[in-house]
Order: C-alpha cells, then structure tokens, then sequence
C-alpha cells in the first residue's frame, strides 16, 4: 500500500496543479463569454486549452517516460513498483486538457448535460477493472484507471457539438501538439537516467 500511497501523492499534486491552474484563469473567461457574446465562446475555449494541451501533455509524458527513474533517483528499490504505477497512470493526465470542456459546458448553466460523460466513466470503471484485475492482475487494473476516460470522449464531443463550441480542425490542431509535448518529454527521462548513473 506504501508504494500506492507515494504514487498517488505524486499524481494527485500535479493534477492538483493543473485543474486549480486552469479553472482560476479559464473558468472566470469562459463564464463572461457565455453571459456575454457566446459566439466567441468557441474562440476563447481553445485560445484557452491550447497552453493546458502542451502543459497536460508534456508532464504525463514525463511520468509515462521517467517515473521509474523518479522512484530510483528519490527512494531505493523497495518502491519499485511505485515507479510503474506512476508510469501508467500519469497517462490520465493526458485527459485533463479535456476538463476544460466540462468547465465550459458548467459556465453556459448546462452541467446535467455531462451525465452522460460522468456515467460512461463509471460503468469502464466497475466493468473494467474486475475484469481486468481478474485476467491481466495489477498493472491491468492501472491501465484501466489510466485510459478509462477515452470512453468518456465521444459523449463530450457530442455535448460540445450541441452547443457549438465543437471545432474538427482545431481538436486535430489540439492532438497533434499534444504527441509533440508528450513524446518531447523523452528529454527528460534522458536527464533523469543520466542523474540516476552520476549518483550511484
């Protein structure tokens, strides 16, 4: 359980930091387009998620990348494993970028339209992980916790469309800035091994 405990420290910190980031600069925005010109609402949604793509991106790469050799370089290998929990499930906050639709659906005084989203998240998650604890252990359960909110997508994007905050080539510009914060964080985890070989 130690080893969960420190992971989870880890992931909710930098989680905490980009939701309370993102909802003290965003939230007051999107709630004065949505009172004011909602036409610019799409406009300000992704000038406003752009940074928080790049941001999410490139620290759940950098666990994806380098937890294993955080855990090295701060603890010894007693929490190994914490390294490979940090790994998966710091994927999931690739899915932050994504909170900020939520946020805008609750600014324009429509939140009982995210139940969808809510619901398809709980049903992977009690389907999922049985199943998955049941057939691939441990590191399965993690990959469901990590990846679960995919499901989740297709009903936010619906929710989003109907409220014509919904744009194709912007969610395409969105992705592909997202691969490149993410797979540039590999920087990192070659500074991180370096420092791991110079101190041992």
């Amino acid at each position: 359980m130690g080893q969960y405990a420190i992971a989870l420290l880890v992931l909710n910190a930098l989680k905490d930091v980009i939701v309370k980031g993102t909802s003290s600069v965003v939230m007051p925005a999107l709630s004065e387009i949505a009172r004011g010109n909602k036409k610019r609402l799409k406009e300000v949604f992704y000038k406003s998620r752009f940074p928080v793509d790049i941001g999410s991106s490139f620290i759940a790469g950098t666990l994806f990348f380098s937890g294993g050799e955080l855990m090295a370089l701060l603890f010894d290998e007693r929490y190994q494993f914490s390294g490979v929990i940090i790994e998966i499930i710091g994927l999931s906050l690739i899915f932050e970028r994504f909170s900020i639709a939520n946020q805008c659906v609750i600014a324009i005084g429509k939140p009982r339209s995210l139940i969808p989203v809510i619901l398809s998240r709980v049903i992977i998650l009690l389907a999922g992980i049985p199943y998955s604890i049941s057939h691939y252990g441990e590191v399965g359960a993690l990959w469901v916790v990590a990846c679960g909110r995919i499901v989740t997508l297709p009903a936010l994007f619906i929710i989003m469309y109907r409220n014509n905050f919904f744009s194709t080539g912007k969610e395409l510009s969105s992705a592909l800035l997202s691969a490149m914060a993410f797979f540039s964080s590999y920087s990192v985890y070659i500074f991180i091994s370096k420092l791991n070989i110079l101190l041992t």
